[in-house]
């Protein structure tokens, strides 16, 4: 029984030990991996966000000088004025870079509402510009999504 107590109880002891250690470590780095994944997603989710925030913020900046250029008559526009080309150039690169899988579908509105407002006229406007942004309105909201008023953009 000495032989039992004197050598074998503490190398099992010792043996449960690091075992009970080891087992410790492995929970509390699956844990930290699941906590560093969750994270991560929350980092994500939050970028999508915002890169969703940077595209109506940009289709809102460019009702501006569409509208402003829509003033100018028919007869009188031989050419873009450069507020124009910034702003429309602006939001299709916002769209471009936003990370989501319906910009393409979003793009396209965004080409079919700036092309309305080159053909515009007086009358139009508020029309043009009420239905632009009650459309973008809709698909930040989740009401829409980018190919319905691409659609709707389209039928017009």
């Amino acid at each position: 029984m000495d032989t039992l107590s004197d050598f074998w109880l503490p190398l099992v002891l010792a043996v449960l030990g690091i075992g009970g250690t080891i087992a410790v470590t492995i929970v509390q780095l699956r844990a930290r991996r699941a906590e560093l994944n969750d994270e991560r997603a929350a980092r994500e989710a939050a970028e999508l966000e915002r890169r969703r925030e940077a595209v109506i913020e940009a289709v809102y900046d460019a009702i501006g000088p569409l509208t402003s250029a829509a003033t100018v008559p028919r007869e009188k526009r031989n050419v873009v004025p450069h507020r124009v080309t910034v702003a429309t150039a602006k939001a299709a690169r916002i769209i471009r870079l936003c990370g989501r899988e319906d910009r393409t579908d979003l793009h396209e509105w965004f080409a079919i509402r700036a092309r309305h407002w080159g053909t515009s006229t007086l009358d139009g406007l508020g029309e043009l510009e009420s239905a632009m942004l009650a459309e973008i309105d809709a698909w930040f909201d989740g009401r829409a999504t980018a190919a319905e008023i691409r659609e709707k953009a389209a039928a017009v």
